[in-house]
């Protein structure tokens, strides 16, 4: 299981859908800082509703729990005020059922954050990613006053929001995807990131991304078994950390730099393109159909092999105590 924050909310407001008293200055809540949303109350108040917290819980992933966490306290003790509503507030704006309120509990007159759900508490939803990383998701959070003199302040609330990584298809990401695997597969097909796609691995478990289009970079981190990928196409760099098995790739085409590094077997590269630059560390295997333009790099103690079809250019420069062994076949 991995989690996406704690974030921060994109807006606030005060909803009068509840009580009889407005917070002021809601958008303080944004961040910590203290400086605060406010409200002096005798009985109830407003919901004080923190939204679009800018969440990027990759398509596919089940969500296990959602934890809110509220920077709060109180004017005095002696004027007491205690939660009378936590609830989540759904995708399509409305609010939850479930109440996480904590309607016993006094507020304290110190600053502290106070927690509601969990990293497995779903507060009677069935959430989804889309749901999460709707503009409209997000708490409200409405307190009760023992008199006049009752003053609850609330500094931050943040979010964080807790799943397992699944499957995920004809995904489009503006700037960056983040993929984390703790457990089980993920599969990217069909993705289109503008900026970065990163993916990470931490168990044994294996990446696949097919037809991918990447503008910028693409960072693959393995520390289990192996990563695949399958008909991608990189504007800039890829860069594949594996400290296990093998990284494979078909039909892979950079238009600058390809790095891998690979401290255990080998890294197989199948019809790759790359129009400048290749970076080699540790063993590794490139097998090409055909072969443009490539340079390649290979660091000391290093063992590289090369297969090539058909070759235009190939430089290779060796470090020391390294191996080469290349067959060059149909023309070179």
């Amino acid at each position: 299981m991995v989690s996406s924050g704690p974030n921060s909310p994109g807006t606030m407001a005060d909803d009068a859908t509840v009580g009889d008293t407005a917070w002021s200055n809601p958008d303080r809540a944004k961040v910590s800082d203290n400086s605060r949303a406010i409200v002096s109350i005798f009985v109830h108040s407003h919901y004080l509703k923190a939204t679009n917290f800018g969440f990027l819980v990759p398509s596919g992933a089940v969500i296990n729990g959602v934890l809110v966490e509220i920077e709060r306290l109180a004017g005095s003790t002696s004027h007491e005020v205690h939660d009378e509503n936590v609830k989540l507030v759904k995708a399509d704006g409305s609010i939850g059922s479930t109440n996480k309120a904590d309607t016993a509990t006094v507020w304290s007159a110190s600053e502290s954050y106070y927690s509601y759900g969990s990293s497995s508490d779903l507060w009677g939803e069935t959430l989804t990613p889309s749901d999460v990383n709707d503009a409209d998701f997000g708490v409200v959070l409405s307190v009760l006053g023992k008199d006049s003199y009752s003053v609850g302040a609330v500094d931050h609330i943040r979010i964080t929001v807790y799943y397992t990584a699944g499957n995920t298809y004809n995904e489009t990401v503006s700037d960056t995807l983040v993929l984390a695997d703790t457990g089980t597969p993920v599969h990217t097909k069909n993705t289109l990131a503008s900026d970065t796609m990163k993916l990470m691995d931490s168990s044994p478990t294996s990446k696949l991304t097919g037809n991918s289009t990447i503008s910028d970079v693409l960072n693959l981190v393995d520390q289990a078994t192996s990563q695949g990928i399958l008909n991608s196409l990189l504007a800039d760099t890829l860069n594949i950390s594996d400290s296990s098995l093998t990284s494979l790739m078909h039909s892979l085409t950079v238009s600058d730099v390809l790095t891998l590094n690979d401290s255990a077997l080998g890294a197989q590269i199948f019809s790759c393109l790359a129009s400048d630059n290749i970076v080699l560390t540790d063993t590794v295997i490139l097998q090409f159909t055909q072969l443009i333009r490539m340079f390649v790099t290979v660091m000391e103690q290093s063992r590289l092999k090369v297969s090539v079809d058909s070759v235009s250019k190939l430089d290779i420069a060796v470090g020391k105590k390294s191996n080469i062994d290349i067959s060059l076949e149909g023309g070179g």
